[in-house]
């Protein structure tokens, strides 16, 4: 069974430099944009104001999967509004999860973040 490990700050990602590097070279299409390199840089430069949900899909003690989120506010017509989205939503042309199977990374952390007692309740 999959079990989802939601990280916060950028700092703490340290510790899976290595699975999000080795996962990198597994992702169908992926590119210097979804790398912890410049992750790092763009929540230093960028980031101020985001609430990291950077979620860690970790199976039988190994991480299968990444899933960086962040829930930021927008201004829209009807009032503020927030959104839980890619950190480099208007950046480029793609980013997506992390890690072999794109699709079950995406499918294991929005089923944790929609369930009421489970991760990510609050997007405060």
């Amino acid at each position: 069974m999959c079990q989802v490990v939601e990280i916060n700050l950028v700092d703490e990602l340290e510790q899976y430099q290595a699975c999000w590097q080795r996962l990198l070279r597994q992702t169908v299409g992926a590119s210097f944009f979804q790398s912890l390199e410049w992750l790092r840089c763009y929540a230093h430069h960028f980031g101020q104001g985001h609430k990291w949900r950077v979620l860690v899909m970790v199976e039988d003690g190994r991480t299968i999967g990444i899933l960086p989120l962040v829930v930021v506010t927008e201004r829209t017509r009807v009032g503020r509004v927030r959104l839980l989205t890619y950190p480099l939503r208007d950046w480029s042309t793609f980013y997506g999860p992390i890690g072999p199977d794109a699709s079950a990374t995406l499918l294991a952390g929005l089923g944790t973040s929609s369930r009421p007692s489970g991760i990510g309740t609050s997007w405060t």
